[in-house]
């Protein structure tokens, strides 16, 4: 579980970078931000899952 969890993970850093970055467009910091939110969806419910599961 924690391999599939780590990866999410490392992909909404990046995601992160791509947002502060000045050299992104627009456009792509917009999608970076709407995968952010989806990432940060993902990851919390697999962390409640884990939880509950342990």
């Amino acid at each position: 579980m924690r391999k599939f969890h780590a990866k999410p993970v490392v992909r909404k850093g990046r995601l992160e970078q791509v947002n502060i970055s000045s050299s992104a467009s627009q456009s792509e910091k917009t999608r970076a931000i709407r995968e952010i939110e989806k990432l940060g969806k993902m990851i919390k419910e697999l962390e409640d899952y884990e939880r509950d599961a342990l």
